[in-house]
């Protein structure tokens, strides 16, 4: 079926647009969008790392 079959009935709604007001606000929050910062102690950092290999092959432990 061609692509156009179903376009008079595609887009019933317009799109909302959201006016900004505050363009430093938005900016801040567009450039930490994705930042995830998480804090551990180090007792947890203790327990997290792996212990170093003594064979070959794996992942290189650079801690």
């Amino acid at each position: 079926m061609p692509h156009k079959f179903n376009d008079a009935r595609r887009h019933k709604f317009k799109k909302k647009r959201c006016r900004i007001s505050n363009w430093r606000q938005y900016n801040e929050s567009l450039s930490q969008r994705g930042d995830v910062t998480v804090w551990l102690s180090d007792e947890v950092e203790a327990e997290w790392r792996a212990e170093r290999r003594t064979t070959w092959g794996g992942q290189p432990n650079l801690f």
